[in-house]
Order: C-alpha cells, then structure tokens, then sequence
C-alpha cells in the first residue's frame, strides 16, 4: 500500500458543489437523462418528469445546481453519471466554478449552450434569486447564494 510522504500547506478552501456552509438548504433529488451532470453544474428540467440534465441551446429551464455526492465513485467521481439519481440544491449556498470573473453580489446567469456561470446578462438564462457570496476570477471557485 502506497504511503503518502507529501502534505499541502493548506486544505483546499472548496471545490465545485460543495455546500458553503450549514445555512439552511433546499436539496432535491431528479435522475439523470442526457449527459454526466458535473458537481457544481447547473441542471436543466429533462424531457420527462423529475428529469433533469445539462442545459443546451433548447433547454434552459433552471432546476438547480448538483450538490457533491461522495457516493458518485464510478465511472466518474466528480459527476452524476446518466441514470443515476443527482441531489441538486435548490435554496442555499454552493460552490461553483464561474465562467468569467464575478463580483460580490452580483446575480448569476448561465450560458445556454454551455452551461457555464457568469455575470453578464445579455444572451443568457437568470438563475432564479441568485447572488455571488464571493468573488472570484474566471475558471475560480465563487460561492453562489441561491435564495
């Protein structure tokens, strides 16, 4: 069995669809249908009843973010695997990895095609009563309020 000889300085402060704190949280479960849904990704309303899947150009209607499952070993640890069952928080707060730089305050959006998660209005979805609790660069880790 291979030990472990090198420690890092510091834990990492989070990581995508971590909850942020013990703040109350609304989690709901839906099933997967098209797609590995990763942690901290936004997922959209499937084409059948308690579905949901990754957003595209045609599907955008906002169900919530996918909260971390340490059960989600195979074949993929960090993302609910098409068919498997994905908590997904719906009120609360959650890491997410942003697609531009976010500020404080600021309400989230997502990019239709791609998913990602930014600030700019124009061309993109509103995530329902959403606010940034931190800020953070592009491709960094932001907390997101979602309310």
């Amino acid at each position: 069995m291979p030990v472990q000889t090198t420690y890092p300085a510091r834990l990492d402060p989070a990581f995508a669809g971590q909850q942020g704190d013990t703040d109350n949280a609304r989690v709901i479960s839906r099933t997967v249908t098209i797609g590995a849904l990763a942690f901290g990704a936004v997922a959209v309303q499937g084409a059948t009843d308690r579905t949901v899947r990754p957003p595209d150009a045609s599907n955008t209607d906002f169900v919530g973010i996918a909260v971390m499952d340490q059960a989600q070993a195979t074949p993929q640890p960090d993302q609910y695997a098409v068919g498997s069952d994905a908590a997904l928080i719906r009120t609360g707060p959650v890491w997410v990895t942003v697609g531009e730089a976010v500020s404080v305050g600021a309400p989230a959006f997502f990019v239709p095609a791609t998913g990602a998660i930014v600030t700019t209005a124009t061309g993109n979805i509103a995530i329902p009563a959403s606010r940034f609790d931190t800020s953070a660069q592009s491709g960094g880790l932001a907390l997101l309020f979602l309310g």
